[in-house]
């Protein structure tokens, strides 16, 4: 059985948040924290149309432990390896 992570955004401001369509807690069941982080930003990826003049979002800010948080939960035992779930239970 894979550990559950739980990731929360930090930094809201940062511009890279564009680059994800999920901006709130979520859990995940994964075998180490970096294969959570991949997961996450894989599920929650959004293309993010280039505008002349502005900065490039870069790569998801669920990849980053200065945006992001990334804790084992180890009181979740209810998601299955590679499930990406909201607060709600709903999978991502």
């Amino acid at each position: 059985m894979a550990n559950v992570y739980r990731l929360d955004p930090i930094d809201l401001q940062n511009p890279r948040w564009s680059a994800s369509r999920i901006k709130k807690a979520v859990w995940v069941a994964a075998d180490s924290p970096d294969e959570a982080r991949r997961l996450v930003a894989g599920r929650t990826a959004q293309a993010v149309p280039a505008k002349p003049g502005a900065p490039k979002a870069g790569p998801s800010p669920w990849l980053d432990d200065g945006i992001t948080t990334c804790v084992w939960e180890p009181s979740r035992t209810d998601i299955a390896k590679g499930s990406v779930v909201d607060a709600q239970g709903r999978e991502i």
